[in-house]
C-alpha cells in the first residue's frame, strides 16, 4: 500500500496529525471493544484501517522532520525494508529534495527583499485559503510566480 502522505507538506502533516490525535484520544476514552464481550481480540476492520493510516501519517512526519541520513524517508532504507520499490523510493526522495530546495530559495529571496516582514507576507492567505508559501512549495512554476511578485516589490539601487 502506497503511503498517501508521502508528498504532503509539513503544515498538512501537522494538521492531519492533530486531527488524528483528537480521534485517537476520543476513541481511547470510549474504550471501543470488539464483539467478543470485553475481549480486545483483533481490532475491528475500521480500527485496523485507522491504525495503518496512522502509521503512514506518523512515518511521513518522521521523514519530514528527521533530516539526517538515517531518517525513515531514506530511499535506501525504504527499499530495503520493502516499503517501496527502488523507483518509488528515489522518486519520493526527489520530490522531498525539490520541495526543500524551493523552500530554501523562497526563504532566502523573501529575507533578501522584505527582511523581517517577509514571514508574514509569505504566510498571508488568499480567498482560496492558500498562501504564497503553499504556492511556492507546490511546484517550480509556483515558486517562479511568488519570486516574480517579490521582484516587483524590490527596491532597485537606482530608485
Amino acid at each position: 500500500m502506497k503511503n498517501p502522505y508521502t508528498d504532503s507538506d509539513r503544515l498538512t502533516l501537522c494538521q492531519r496529525a492533530r486531527d488524528r490525535a483528537v480521534v485517537l484520544f476520543k476513541r481511547a476514552g470510549e474504550a471501543i471493544l470488539s464483539p467478543n464481550e470485553g475481549d480486545r481480540g483483533q481490532p475491528l476492520e475500521d480500527e485496523r484501517a485507522l491504525l495503518l493510516d496512522t502509521g503512514h501519517l506518523l512515518e511521513s512526519l518522521v521523514a519530514q522532520f528527521h533530516v539526517d541520513g538515517a531518517r525513515l524517508g531514506n530511499p535506501r532504507q525504504s527499499f530495503l525494508i520493502g516499503r517501496m520499490t527502488l523507483a518509488e523510493a528515489y522518486d519520493a526522495e526527489l520530490v522531498r529534495m525539490a520541495r526543500a530546495g524551493r523552500l530554501e530559495c523562497l526563504m532566502d529571496a523573501t529575507d533578501f527583499i522584505l527582511g523581517s516582514e517577509g514571514r508574514a507576507w509569505i504566510s498571508a492567505r488568499d480567498q482560496a485559503r492558500r498562501s504564497r508559501y503553499d504556492l511556492a512549495l507546490d511546484s517550480n512554476e509556483g515558486l517562479a510566480a511568488v519570486l516574480e511578485e517579490l521582484e516587483g516589490m524590490a527596491k532597485r539601487p537606482s530608485e
